[in-house]
């Protein structure tokens, strides 16, 4: 009997050892995360001295950005990046958490970027507890140099508008300075983590200016961005939703409401041969975040003309549709640009914005253009008036002659992307421009409500 029951005693040991053994087995893996493809480095802090790595050119011809870097359902390489104060981000350790983690790239002088942070502040808000979110600063999109998805100089009008005129980092400190500024002039509340001076991360996951990842506790893709929440071909708050099985749309529905304004007339008139445009902005007049397909229902125009769409990034004139997150308070500007030909003719186009969640939400908006002759009373017009000095350094003067000031003279100005800044009512035959914004400006002249002169301005100051 006393045999028996030490036998019992025995085995009962052996199997809670066992069990325990296994239990430590099963908490270890889990402590460590999944496991994912080899890491991409870092292996330690980069200093600041470390050099930027040659930094490759990829030109995307469609500009989606969905064939580079990481497939749907891939297994993800794992790598460890730091903040801008040195702390360490793992990957594999992050998905220990068994949350799921959405990341997203930019810069600084990537405007579609700059344009998203307000989303993904209120994707924090909205999925904190159950889904990690940050951020992977990576190269400059739009520098003063070489842009890496143009080739040559592409500074852009959003940022020249704005001043954000930055170089190409060349160190790593200087790439941490880079985000540095980000932050203090940008309202983040997720991290934000440094691509290493080789850029590996970038080169890996990219090369793309603002794609992003959806990426499941198993370290799978659930879904990529070519640009992140780009409509139509991605809404990413459908995309956690699914990942969260919390069904279409989910527990946080986008059902917000959005106005429409003309910032302008829907009709331009101006020399053949030139790029005219219409200028409108969208706005959320909710409280709620709200989500727009943009899309061009008719294009009558002439065969030697084309038109493109202009939102928070200017389309080619080959793509019909695009889709607008508005964070509440938000206001997006339209431009609506007529590449016309050299002989004088007129067209048209035909725009749909709809609220992707109400369809009861929508408006429709005509856009004319009218392109004519430089002869007659028109040139008369446009050899009275004179922009001097162009370039200008924050002030300008218009000289307009005497005899065509009238109660309905009025002038127009424009930053780059079509968005009216001021309109002065000249009352004077003088008139002087303040501008406190470098960039390119275009200066429209109408008189008795025709548009008789246009002219661009580079303004050079700080």
């Amino acid at each position: 009997m006393n045999t028996c029951l030490s036998i019992y005693k025995t085995r009962m040991k052996n199997i809670l050892t066992l069990c325990l053994t296994y239990c430590l087995f099963i908490c270890t893996i889990n402590a460590q995360g999944p496991t994912l493809a080899p890491s991409i480095g870092l292996f330690s802090q980069p200093v600041t001295t470390d050099s930027i790595c040659p930094i490759q050119t990829y030109l995307d011809p469609n500009g989606t950005y969905l064939l580079p870097g990481l497939s749907n359902a891939q297994l993800i390489p794992d790598f460890t990046l730091y903040d801008r104060a040195g702390n360490a981000m793992n990957m594999q350790t992050k998905l220990a958490t068994l949350k799921p983690v959405l990341i997203v790239s930019g810069s600084y002088t990537c405007p579609v970027f700059r344009n998203k942070i307000n989303l993904i502040n209120n994707l924090k808000t909205n999925y904190g507890s159950s889904l990690d979110i940050f951020i992977v600063y990576t190269v400059e999109a739009h520098p003063t140099d070489i842009s890496p998805y143009f080739g040559t100089v592409n500074i852009g009008s959003a940022n020249t508008n704005a001043g954000i005129l930055f170089a190409q980092p060349k160190t790593y400190g200087q790439r941490v300075a880079m985000v540095d500024t980000l932050i203090s002039r940008m309202n983040i509340t997720v991290p934000v983590y440094i691509d290493g001076p080789c850029n590996s991360w970038w080169n890996t996951y990219g090369p793309a200016p603002n794609n992003a990842y959806l990426i499941t506790t198993q370290g799978k893709v659930f879904t990529k961005n070519g640009w992140f929440n780009k409509g139509p071909l991605h809404n990413i708050q459908y995309e956690i939703d699914s990942l969260l099985n919390l069904g279409g749309g989910g527990g946080n529905p986008v059902t917000g409401t959005f106005g429409f304004q003309m910032l302008g007339d829907s009709t331009v008139t101006g020399a053949a041969g030139t790029t005219l445009f219409t200028y409108s902005k969208l706005f959320n007049n909710s409280t709620n975040p709200v989500t727009l397909d943009v899309i061009r229902l008719e294009n009558n125009v002439p065969l030697d003309w084309s038109t493109s769409m202009c939102t928070d990034v200017c389309l080619p004139p080959y793509i019909d549709t695009t889709q607008l997150y508005l964070a509440p308070g938000d206001t997006q500007s339209f431009t609506m640009y007529f590449y016309t030909g050299v002989n004088p003719n007129s067209g048209n186009t035909k725009m749909l914005f709809k609220n992707v969640n109400d369809s009861t939400n929508v408006h429709v908006q005509k856009y004319y253009a009218n392109s004519v002759l430089n002869t007659g009373i028109q040139s008369e017009l446009e050899s009275a008036i004179k922009i001097f000095p162009n370039p200008a350094s924050g002030n300008t003067e218009i000289l307009l002659d005497q005899k065509y000031l009238t109660e309905k003279s009025k002038i127009h100005i424009f930053d780059s992307s079509g968005k009216l800044v001021n309109t002065v009512i000249p009352r004077e035959t003088s008139s002087i421009l303040s501008l406190k914004n470098s960039g390119i400006y275009f200066i429209q002249v109408s008189v008795n409500d025709k548009i008789v002169y246009t002219e661009k301005l580079i303004n050079t100051a700080n």
